[in-house]
């Protein structure tokens, strides 16, 4: 999965206040993905690491890589790397797709209020 440039200026302010976090943004998980859950391999500074998607997750939930960021001035021990998984929800889906979301979305209680 690629990794995008794009940071927040909340990201920045943060990444002044904390200089070895490192902030990474990884879009285009799927809607079954995030519903399941499952295994992703994460882009670091040196190599990559595969990491586990929870289900459930929600968009834009930031996972928390300890000991993955940049190294602390001087030497010494890392900082984190703050992963936001960006949910992609699809723009066109083919027949199969929608009649699988039709059933799921009958058999889905609905919410009262």
């Amino acid at each position: 999965m690629a990794t995008t440039g794009h940071w927040s200026q909340l990201e920045r302010i943060r990444g002044a206040l904390e200089p070895e976090k490192l902030f990474q943004t990884i879009p285009g998980i799927g809607k079954e993905l995030a519903t399941l859950g499952a295994s992703i391999n994460v882009p670091l500074l040196d190599g990559q690491m595969s990491i586990d998607v929870p289900a459930g997750i929600q968009p834009d939930t930031v996972l928390r890589l300890h000991g993955k960021g940049l190294p602390s001035f001087g030497g010494g021990s890392r900082g984190d790397l703050c992963v936001r998984l960006q949910v992609h929800v699809p723009e066109r889906l083919s027949d199969r797709q929608r009649h699988l979301f039709e059933e799921l979305k009958a058999a889905t209680p609905r919410k009262a209020g």
